[in-house]
């Protein structure tokens, strides 16, 4: 085998109108790569000089297989373009959010509402819903309140299908399995009948306002931390840990020192506790760009997803330990479950296990999911809540003083009272930032035409974004992205009679909607009617002037590959220095400024430095020295 001449030194042989001289010097070039060429059959001309067809080289062969590779890698990224990111072709109707767009934070550090003004807020809003890329695949994701309507109306036609069906082999899909919220059919009725009377009985205010009153003492003692210069106080973890004390003691009936580390007698205290440390890892893990946008990498051995698989695991478990350890569930128990049961949450679920009624994985599931919403979601609000009083610092005010006409009572019994400010401030602050911002759980059973003109093909997946219907301006008009609580009236009565006929027309939609809205909204509401009582009338906030404004929480590099999770759950009082090193208890920069407000009493140790923000919103926060004034009358 011969190398073949370049082209150049080819016509340099011959004439360019000699013909036949070329046709002879191909028959020619044929024979000697067979190894049969010799000079009379070849007839080669005089001139032509064959010292530079030297033997291929191994290099030549490795460029020729790196070419064959790449060709190769070429079809094969064509074919996955074109099968699995190429947006479908129904609906014509609307436009496709490109595919990359899901992977921008896992390759640049980018606020998610930056994402959302830059590629999705303007075409979701002019056509009514789009087509995105999610869980490797291409869904629909609806804004146009009238198509939500539709959607929660026909439960038949759009079907709940959760990530269970739609991943089943992903991390994800492992850690929430199928639960009440995206079961549907029969199993969907067994699951409510087991959880629905848990979550809207009346529940007991008095462990709301205890833990609040202990959040309280945490604020303050992290502000004494922060020096009296006035730093900031970072909220988040201890927001948490609030609401999961609140969640698992308030609803599912589990004793607080269950929870707790062996050093400790207050749930709120524990930050070692296992469930906190194994909640955090497992949102560490679950919720990374490049695993959310394509679950399929889940299948892999890789050392980070069997390790989240580990923690998702554990965590299920701890929260059943922790369940059977408060309720001392008998082994065996025949009686069926019935709405005269205990009414605690968790008793019902143990009850739903014993009888049969549930299997051992349904019993994880819905208690993990039931967790999950019960507690994350409230803290969620909470945040926003927070960050929306320190932003407005007059409507911060109108609450303190509507708290305050209402005479010194605890903070359980003001959430009971007609409070109509305070009601309208809590729906304004689920308007602007919903907890769950996009859901995307149900499947086109047939093909449908979605407001008389948008196709749905069947199967493919349909959702809705909270966050940008909340802010339709058609809706709610120009100010639709303005905090105003006003906007839902001034009494009690038109407050209610707003927000039924929003609920109805699909224009705020922050607790969902038709049949399946959510069941945990009396709990919301009562945990934040508490909460916001006891903290404004004890603190003030103001955000922290060196946090930058952003939506998406920043964690050290370092956490995230060093957070370690405990072999041992059963062992209380382990260390946690490697946590407390990097900190990973702070997502975000010293957010808020917490200080004590006006109408609390001041101890006496902290009577002579309080520090107390200007009000201006346009100017830094300073602080200044005041006398305590005992005479203000305690809750």
């Amino acid at each position: 085998m011969f190398h073949v001449p370049p082209p150049t030194r080819i016509c340099g042989l011959f004439r360019e109108d000699d013909e036949a001289s070329i046709h002879t010097y191909l028959t020619s070039f044929c024979y000697l790569t067979l190894g049969r060429a010799e000079e009379k059959e070849g007839r080669l001309l005089p001139s032509c000089r064959w010292s530079h067809l030297d033997p291929y080289t191994i290099h030549d062969e490795m460029l020729l297989f790196l070419l064959e590779v790449l060709l190769l890698g070429a079809l094969l990224l064509g074919l996955v373009y074109y099968f699995l990111l190429l947006p479908p072709r129904y609906p014509q109707n609307i436009p496709a959010i490109p595919f990359w767009v899901a992977l921008i934070p896992f390759f640049k550090d980018v606020d998610q509402s930056d994402i959302f003004r830059q590629y999705i807020d303007k075409p979701l809003r002019t056509h009514g819903a789009v087509k995105i890329f999610f869980g490797a695949q291409w869904n629909i994701l609806v804004h146009r309140p009238s198509y939500l309507v539709e959607i929660f109306k026909d439960e038949d036609l759009y079907e709940k299908s959760g990530n269970q069906k739609k991943i089943p082999h992903s991390v994800l899909a492992e850690f929430l399995g199928d639960n009440i919220i995206s079961a549907r059919g029969d199993v969907w009725k067994n699951y409510r009948s087991v959880i629905k009377p848990g979550l809207q009985r009346n529940f007991d205010g008095e462990i709301i306002e205890s833990n609040a009153v202990s959040l309280c003492r945490l604020l303050r003692e992290s502000q004494k931390r922060a020096g009296s210069g006035g730093g900031g106080v970072a909220v988040q973890d201890l927001l948490q840990r609030y609401s999961v004390s609140n969640f698992t003691e308030a609803v599912l009936g589990v004793f607080r020192s269950v929870l707790t580390a062996a050093d400790s007698s207050q749930a709120l205290d524990s930050a070692d506790a296992p469930i906190n440390l194994l909640q955090a890892a497992v949102k560490r893990e679950i919720f990374k760009p490049i695993f959310m946008s394509f679950p399929f990498l889940d299948r892999l051995p890789l050392k980070s997803r069997l390790a989240a698989r580990r923690t998702v695991g554990l965590f299920k478990n701890e929260l059943k330990r922790a369940l059977q350890a408060s309720h001392h569930m008998p082994m065996e128990k025949t009686s069926p479950l019935s709405d005269q049961s205990d009414d605690k949450l968790g008793q019902r679920m143990l009850d739903a296990r014993a009888s049969g009624m549930w299997d051992e994985k349904q019993l994880l599931d819905n208690l993990t999911v039931s967790f999950v919403a019960g507690q994350e979601n409230p803290q969620l609000l909470m945040i926003s809540s927070l960050y929306l009083l320190a932003k407005h610092p007059e409507a911060q005010e109108a609450l303190r003083q509507e708290i305050l006409s209402k005479d010194a009572k605890s903070s359980a019994d003001l959430a009971k009272e007609d409070m109509p400010y305070l009601t309208s401030l809590i729906y304004e602050c689920l308007r602007l930032f919903p907890p769950i911002g996009q859901l995307i759980n149900r499947k086109a059973a047939e093909t449908a035409l979605l407001g008389g003109d948008v196709v749905i093909p069947k199967g493919i997946y349909v959702g809705y974004h909270c966050y940008s219907t909340n802010r339709c301006p058609i809706a709610w008009g120009p100010t639709a992205d303005k905090f105003d609580p006003g906007r839902w009236g001034s009494s009690s009565e038109v407050i209610q009679q707003n927000y039924r006929r929003r609920r109805v027309r699909g224009e705020w939609i922050s607790f969902h909607g038709g049949k399946r809205a959510c069941l945990g909204e009396k709990f919301a509401m009562l945990e934040m009617r508490t909460t916001l009582i006891q903290l404004v009338r004890e603190f003030s906030f103001a955000l922290d002037p060196m946090w930058v404004d952003r939506k998406t929480p920043v964690l050290p590099a370092s956490s995230l590959t060093e957070l370690s999770v405990p072999h041992n759950l059963r062992t209380r009082g382990y260390a946690s220095k490697l946590i407390d090193k990097h900190d990973w208890r702070r997502p975000l920069r010293s957010s808020f400024k917490c200080t004590r407000s006006e109408s609390m009493p001041i101890h006496p140790m902290e009577s002579n430095y309080v520090q107390e923000p200007h009000v201006d919103p346009n100017a830094t926060p300073t602080f200044e020295k005041r006398q305590s004034n005992a005479k203000k009358a305690a809750p």
